[in-house]
């Protein structure tokens, strides 16, 4: 079938039209209702006035203009549409470039579909399940619903808003003055927060700053980099994550957080996201952190590895992580364990994992929970060990001012408790072949077992 041209095609109050395989050149749309289907059509300079309403299940459309009560409900393909107060509703298979939002004007990109090249001046764009990208904000707002993405947003004025709800992503953020709100479940990959001055040549009138935002609500989550000048600032409240995205970060590049000072911390959780195969190295984390004392949990995208503190190292495997703060700048070193683990910081082990010839020194905790083990251990001074139901510790040894505790269903197997030392079994713990060296001390409470206990000269047992 050959592509029928028309120039020019009006539709008034209760008219409906057909076409497949069709090129227009002018079109309007008045109270009626048209539907372009068929590949190789083709709609241009159309103009869908109030109660006008046009669906786009094939060809393409260009240069529309959508105004106050018309809507185009896009499937296909669409460009340069300006909606003057009117409504796009761009579903799945759709795709809409450049499209201009005037005030009153919305367009609203369901799963499936995508919309790039966007303008918004006073209007608002809905990412709800779709994909929103390069998007300049220049006026009212952008939405991103549960499973929509909005990518590459710029905020270009002070008055606007950008709003993530439960499930929404956003990424590639620049905020200059304006507003960021991000509500629980929602995630900001990726920020710059810029504020700027408007001074009065005048006189007459006070100079007046506009300071980028951004919240961070309970459950909400930040990873990836976090530019803030000083100008602006980010609030994190209670229950929100500010994740350190070391797994795309190089050895000896800029800090993910340029400025942590700039954060108003109302309890966040702190995490540092690494690669199972993480390259050797120290990784910047964050300027401005001379006041920085938080605990971050350290895990991959599938686990969580532990816990560390300033100055601490947590010993997973053969790998260190180190957590330095040096002049106010916080980074994370890491580097391959010693043939024999020092443990200063937390460390976990469970699920088949085992570790060797560990020294667990002061402030070191080695936990040890069902299905792991320790052999050969060594707890130093302000040492500790822990074992849980299902882990098991062989020839520890248990120096002065450490300790060991076993819980219900752990054992500790060949336990050595020299002068100093202390070993606590709880109900339903177990230790076998115990020595106790002069000065050693062991505690067993109601329902723990000790089997073969050597209690030597100044040993004391209870």
């Amino acid at each position: 079938m050959a592509v029928v041209a028309y120039k020019q095609i009006e539709i008034y109050s209760g008219g409906g039209l057909v076409e497949t395989r069709s090129s227009i050149e002018k079109y309007m749309v008045s109270s009626g209702f048209t539907v372009m289907t068929g590949e190789g059509g083709s709609a241009r300079n159309t103009t869908i006035a109030s109660g006008g309403s046009m669906v786009v299940r094939g060809g393409y459309v260009s240069s529309a203009s959508v105004r106050y009560g018309g809507v185009m409900q896009l499937h296909h393909a669409a460009s340069n549409v300006m909606l003057m107060g009117g409504i796009l509703q761009v579903s799945s298979g759709g795709s809409a470039q450049k499209a201009t939002v005037y005030q009153g004007g919305s367009a609203v990109v369901y799963a499936g579909g995508e919309m790039s090249g966007c303008s918004v001046r006073d209007g608002h764009v809905a990412a709800s399940g779709g994909l929103v990208s390069e998007v300049s904000l220049l006026g009212g707002s952008v939405t991103v619903g549960s499973g929509g993405i909005a990518r590459g947003v710029a905020q270009e004025a002070a008055e606007t808003l950008v709003h993530v709800f439960s499930g929404g992503r956003l990424e590639s953020l620049v905020n200059d003055g304006a507003e960021t709100r991000l509500d629980s479940g929602a995630v900001a990959v990726d920020t710059v927060l810029n504020g700027y001055m408007v001074e009065d040549i005048s006189g007459s009138v006070t100079s007046r700053v506009y300071a980028a935002t951004m919240t961070l609500y309970d459950g909400a989550v930040h990873s990836g980099t976090l530019m803030i000048d000083a100008w602006s600032s980010l609030k994190a409240s209670a229950g929100a994550t500010i994740d350190f995205t070391v797994a795309k970060q190089t050895v000896g590049g800029a800090a993910l957080i340029n400025d942590w000072s700039r954060i108003t911390d109302a309890g966040a959780n702190y995490t540092i996201t690494v690669k199972a195969d993480q390259a050797a190295g120290t990784y910047a984390l964050a300027g401005g952190a001379a006041k920085f004392d938080k605990t971050i949990t350290v895990k991959t995208a599938e686990s969580e590895l532990g816990t560390i503190t300033i100055g601490a190292t947590l010993t997973v495997g053969n790998i260190n992580y180190t957590l330095n703060k040096t002049d106010g700048n916080l980074s994370l070193t890491i580097s391959e364990a010693a043939s024999h683990p020092v443990i200063s910081g937390k460390i976990s082990i469970g699920n088949g994992e085992m570790i060797e010839n560990a020294e667990v020194i002061s402030g070191g905790y080695l936990y040890i929970s069902s299905g792991g083990v320790a052999n050969s251990t060594t707890v130093f001074s302000g040492g500790q060990m822990t074992i849980y139901s299902g882990g098991v510790a062989n020839s520890t040894m248990v120096n002065s001012d450490g300790w060991m505790y076993i819980s219900s269903g752990g054992v500790a197997n060949s336990t050595t408790v020299n002068s100093g030392g202390q070993m606590w079994i709880s109900s339903g713990g177990t230790a076998n072949n115990t020595t106790m060296i002069w000065g050693g001390f062991m505690d067993i409470s109601s329902g723990g077992v000790a089997n073969s206990t050597t209690v030597n000269s100044g040993g004391m047992h209870i």
